[in-house]
């Protein structure tokens, strides 16, 4: 057993010394990329469930194009343009590097104590856990399953391993690192939470229309059900521009009703945002610069480049219309319009392709891009409006207007035909004054 952990001490010092001078190198970089972040607002009250889901596959696209660092709206609000880590994420960090050297060690019992705390602490800020490049949260479950097998309590590690699984089921022990009977069990785990008791969770938010990830994951917009996750304690993260982060655990159950409620709280500057987004989208088609405005409130906190998008129902669709701005400057770097369906099947492979060719055709001539084939797979607004609903009789203004008109048709025509009473008509005289 003690061999097996001394074998495994080089390839862990030289997996830390590789981060080490990836994380040098980078800092080392000439250019820094460059931050920036996506705002989007909604024309109309039907196009607003769809506002979270335009802004995730945003970001996403964002995030995986190199020279860009995308900060969501209460990073840039709280830290000024800069992502701070928190203090319970630094704690965490901390005691995952603790834990980690003494497992090195060989002092077992202080690595389960100091392993424990990391990935508790860890589980108090989702949001820091699903950008950690290092995944810390990952690598502590992963060593204190480990640590506790080797100190002989097997049903503790197992514990430790599922609650891992729950989180990620695609995450896989490094055989290399750690002996052919440990990878065993941890795949004995993986089977037991695979074919294990799922169950839904709903979710509820005040303001409605936030983001939802579980996990990393993004699962819809509030109010929305996620469904077949694995049963045991989850992540979560709520966002919505303007608010607070909110960001917390639920332990899901089989078969019972899981469901969470969440108030987001405001934060500092988001109304004044909010409401100078709203004005300048209301025109921007054809707006050539970034409103003085606007580039006061995001020079002021340190984003060299914003990506601004307006949604508005047309017909059975929903019109997107998107910019890029210098902030700066104010320039206008690009421009891309089209439609899609949310809740339909190529929704989100329509908007991927907007922002895809926002960021390569940076230009300032504007381009169209129509609604993309059918890809296969679906990404659908739950709880939400549904557009694909036509739009009641009742609730078009001509059919308002033609039963006014066919009443006051019918009213002429019945004084007109109907015979007039001969008989003296009473009246009721109303005196006021002496």
């Amino acid at each position: 057993m003690v061999g097996c952990l001394k074998r495994t001490r080089p390839k862990l010092i030289v997996f830390l010394s590789i981060s080490a001078l990836a994380l040098s190198a980078g800092a080392g970089d000439s250019k820094p990329p460059a931050k920036m972040t996506l705002l989007i607002s909604a024309q109309d009250v039907f196009s607003r469930g769809a506002v979270g889901l335009v802004e995730h596959l945003g970001l996403e696209r964002f995030r995986r194009q190199a020279g860009f660092t995308v900060l969501d709206t209460d990073e840039i609000l709280r830290g000024a343009g800069e992502a701070h880590p928190s203090p319970d994420f630094i704690k965490a960090s901390k005691a995952l590097g603790k834990g980690l050297a003494d497992y090195e060690n060989l002092d077992l019992a202080r690595a389960v104590a100091e392993l424990t705390l990391a990935a508790e602490t860890f589980e108090k800020v989702p949001a820091e856990v699903e950008t950690d490049p290092r995944r810390g949260y990952i690598t502590a479950l992963t060593y204190l399953g480990a640590a506790q097998i080797l100190s002989g309590e097997l049903q503790q590690g197992q514990e430790a391993f599922q609650r891992l699984l729950v989180y990620d089921r695609r995450v896989q022990l490094d055989q290399s690192i750690f002996p052919p009977s440990m990878a065993r069990t941890f795949e004995s785990v993986r089977r037991l939470v695979l074919s294990g008791a799922e169950g839904e969770l709903s979710l509820f938010s005040m303001p409605g229309q936030a983001r939802v990830y579980i996990d990393g994951l993004f699962k819809g917009v509030t109010p929305c059900t996620a469904e077949h996750l694995a049963t045991g304690r989850h992540l979560l993260v709520v966002r919505k521009t303007g608010f607070e982060t909110w960001q917390g655990s639920v332990v899901v159950e089989a078969g019972g009703e899981n469901k969470l409620r969440c108030r987001l709280l405001d934060i500092p500057g988001g109304e004044e945002l909010t409401q100078s987004l709203a004005r300048f989208t209301s025109g921007m088609e054809n707006a050539k610069r970034l409103s003085g405005e606007l580039r006061r409130i995001l020079s002021g906190i340190g984003l060299n480049i914003v990506a601004l998008g307006r949604l508005a129902q047309s017909g059975q669709q929903v019109f997107v219309c998107l910019r890029l701005y210098a902030v700066e400057s104010g320039m206008l770097l690009g421009a891309q319009d089209g439609v899609f369906k949310p809740d339909s099947k190529d929704g989100g492979r329509t908007i991927d392709s907007l922002f895809s060719a926002l960021i390569k055709n940076r230009t300032n001539v504007l381009e169209s891009t129509p609604v993309i084939a059918d890809r296969g797979d679906e990404l659908r607004l739950r709880g939400e409006q549904r557009f694909d609903q036509p739009t009641p009789v009742y609730k078009t203004w001509w059919f308002w207007t033609s039963l006014g008109v066919g009443a006051a048709t019918l009213a002429t025509l019945l004084a007109v035909l109907l015979p007039r009473s001969s008989e003296p008509q009473s009246m009721i005289l109303l005196q006021f004054g002496g």
